[in-house]
């Protein structure tokens, strides 16, 4: 009977480990967010600058079928990223996830400049909008020196949350085969 109820708890634990992590259901979709980071986030001439964009998905679809490559005019990048989307009757999962893609733009001159983002939808609606993230190089030597960027802590906490999670599961088997053995 022991038996029994660790199998069961198992099966517990595994259910809720997974609808806590993925959050699975049928679901209409949602709106989404996207965001535009440069890193380093005070360049310098001295750095090879890339610029992160991230969008934030609620439900899947919708997914970024294309994030296109990069144009330069001047001082000013910009990319365009088209966004699939699904129709208002269209059934979805919800699930929170990323799409994310780094654009490399390289060393650069001390100046002002300017990335802009330019998101097209398809299939269940179609939109468009512009984003546009601002930042500056400083000339070399002229700031402070560039730290190297970390994960977050969200990142970092999750991480340990998963490997305790699994340590428990591993524990937790073990144990079942030893005394399945006997």
């Amino acid at each position: 009977m022991t038996e029994l109820r660790k199998v069961f708890l198992f099966a517990l634990i595994t259910i809720s480990v997974q609808a806590f992590i993925f959050n699975i259901c049928l679901t209409t979709a949602e709106n989404f967010g996207s965001q535009i980071i440069v890193n380093p986030s005070n360049p310098s001439e001295t750095d090879s600058v890339n610029v992160l964009v991230i969008f934030q998905f609620c439900t899947q679809p919708p997914y970024v079928a294309n994030f296109g490559s990069i144009v330069r005019r001047g001082n000013v990048f910009s990319a365009s990223v088209t966004v699939y989307t699904p129709r208002k009757d269209e059934y979805v999962l919800e699930m929170v996830h990323t799409d994310n893609f780094t654009y490399h733009l390289g060393k650069l001159s001390a100046g002002h400049y300017v990335f802009k983002l330019f998101v097209k939808t398809f299939h269940g609606s179609e939109r468009q909008w512009l984003e546009e993230k601002e930042f500056d190089v400083e000339a070399a030597g002229s700031g402070t020196a560039t730290l190297p960027e970390f994960p977050t802590t969200t990142f970092i906490a999750s991480t340990i949350m998963l490997a305790i999670i699994t340590l428990a599961l591993k524990t937790l088997l073990q144990q079942v085969n030893k005394h399945a053995s006997r």
